[in-house]
Parts: structure tokens; C-alpha cells; sequence
């Protein structure tokens, strides 16, 4: 079984921001539009808030849109600190022990055959994965070409991760590559940078596609794969005009659900159809830190 944590890709703490050489950035959201209208990505677009909302705290904890512009201010000492700027994205998922849906959907705005994408994302503060080792799925992202789950041999692949719990309070992420994901000693309230790259087979019986995750931590300097599958079937969508990736979902369902009201924050979120890393001859290959 391949050691994936101990493979890294080298990051120089602090590095400058890469432009995407070309290719196009579909969407790159820190909403700072204090809205869901993804400004600038005329392509892209957000669905509706599904217990999410954007927040802020400045000058203090204020909701401002849910749906609608809002302003809901909480007074009860949450920090709802962006990652960058002044808002971010909350997912709600109220103490709801046998589980709880907290989503974002999105639409591409078009189809296709590879993608990036990353963002930021926050450990709640008060983070429990309830149920023992392999127990309870939580989801972290989906993303579909005709249909989620739907018939593979006609809509397509649908690819995602989710993470199940450590037995302990934690999380190790699902499938026979697991890894550790959260533990609970260390990692609450702590921000980590998730980047994913999919690419669907070139035709469909020829299985040359890839599945590729990596995660680092807001204070670390590299990045651990959490997933690394090549020459795998990540079938294409044999309806016409939809042969490609054409929208997913943010977070989803948490099955092992919690025991008190818990909050996520996303952050800077980006979709591109180049590399998120630098792509130059030699090491270091320095991801682009959104």
C-alpha cells in the first residue's frame, strides 16, 4: 500500500501568488461581495444557501446574507474570522445527533474534462466526529458531470471525498487509501488548504484518468496527498453537450451528525482548468495559495 503521507510537495513558506499561465480561472470566490454572485465569473454560479451564509466580523459577528442581503448580529462570542479579507462562508449544521445537511451547490457554467479546484476551510471550533473507527461518512465535496450518482455508463463519473470518524473523536478520510484528517488534539479551529485535480478518461474503455487530492495546514509549509489515483475510469457522460464536469457540492451531509450546533468557515474558493500549482521543470512545485 503506497505510504501517501510521507509523500510532500515542497511549499516556500510565504510564496507569491502564480498566475494561471492559460487555461481559465472559472471562478474565484472569497466573498467578499458579501453575496453569492461570484462577481467577475460570468460563466459560474452559486444555487441557493442551504444552510450556508456568508458572515463577517467586521465590526462583529454579523451574518449578511442568507438568501438575501442580511444582517443578523450574534453576540454570543463566536469568531467568524475570515481566512482572507472580511467574509467567508459559514455551513450550519445545528446538534442534530443522527445526522445533518449543510450544502453549497454550483454550476460550471460549462463541461469539462479536467478541473482544479481548492479552497480553505476551517475545523470547527467545537469539532466531535461522532461513532467509532470507519463509522458515520461526512462529506466534504462532490462534483458531477449529468447527474450526481446517477447512471455511470451514461451520465458520467461523480468524484467526491468524505471522511469517516477515528474512534476518538477525529476523522480519517474514506476509501482503502485512508489517511488521517482531523484529529481533535490538535486540529480544531485550525484552517487547512484543500486542492483537488480530476481528469476524465480520454475515451470512455480506456481508463487513463486521475483522482488527486492534497491538504496542508494554514502554519505548515507542505502538503500531504490525501489522494493519488492514476490510470483510473473516470468516465464521460455520453449525453451531447455535457461531456465534462459540469457543477458540484460544498460539504454536504454529515451522517454521525453532532452534538452541539457546529460551524464551518470556507474560504477562497477556486475552480480552473490549469494547474493550481506552478508548473515549473524542477522542485520546489509551489501551489498557489488562494
Amino acid at each position: 500500500m503506497k505510504m501517501i503521507l510521507m509523500k510532500r510537495m515542497l511549499l516556500a513558506m510565504g510564496c507569491a501568488l502564480v498566475a494561471v499561465a492559460s487555461g481559465e480561472i472559472i471562478v474565484h470566490d472569497s466573498f467578499e461581495s458579501a453575496d453569492m454572485s461570484a462577481p467577475g465569473y460570468d460563466k459560474f454560479s452559486w444555487d441557493r444557501n442551504n444552510r450556508t451564509s456568508i458572515v463577517t466580523m467586521d465590526p462583529e459577528a454579523t451574518v449578511v446574507w442568507n438568501n438575501r442581503a442580511i444582517r443578523n448580529v450574534v453576540t454570543d462570542g463566536r469568531d467568524w474570522s475570515a481566512y482572507t479579507g472580511d467574509h467567508s462562508l459559514r455551513f450550519r449544521y445545528p446538534a442534530m445527533p443522527n445526522g445533518e445537511l449543510a450544502e453549497q451547490r454550483f454550476f460550471l457554467g460549462g463541461a469539462y474534462p479536467e478541473i482544479w479546484l481548492s479552497w480553505w476551510i476551517r475545523v470547527p471550533t467545537n469539532f466531535y466526529h461522532q461513532g467509532g473507527y470507519m463509522e458515520r461518512n461526512h462529506k466534504l465535496f462532490y462534483i458531477w458531470q449529468s447527474g450526481y450518482t446517477a447512471n455511470v455508463e451514461t451520465h458520467g463519473a461523480t468524484i467526491g471525498l468524505e471522511f469517516r470518524g477515528d474512534g476518538n473523536g477525529g476523522s480519517v478520510t474514506q476509501g482503502s487509501d485512508s489517511v488521517p484528517f482531523i484529529d481533535v488534539s490538535t486540529d480544531r479551529g485550525r484552517w487547512m488548504h484543500f486542492v483537488v485535480n480530476v481528469k476524465q478518461n480520454s475515451e470512455n474503455g480506456v481508463n487513463d484518468g486521475h483522482i488527486k487530492m492534497w491538504r496542508k495546514w494554514e502554519d505548515e509549509s507542505t502538503y500531504d496527498v490525501i489522494r493519488d489515483r492514476e490510470n483510473v475510469s473516470v468516465r464521460i457522460s455520453t449525453i451531447e453537450g455535457e461531456e465534462g464536469f459540469r457543477e458540484g457540492y460544498l460539504m454536504g451531509w454529515h451522517n454521525g451528525g453532532y452534538q452541539q450546533n457546529t460551524e464551518w468557515l470556507l474560504d477562497d474558493f477556486v475552480v480552473s482548468t490549469e494547474s493550481l500549482f506552478d508548473s515549473r521543470p524542477l522542485p520546489p512545485i509551489n501551489p498557489v495559495v488562494r
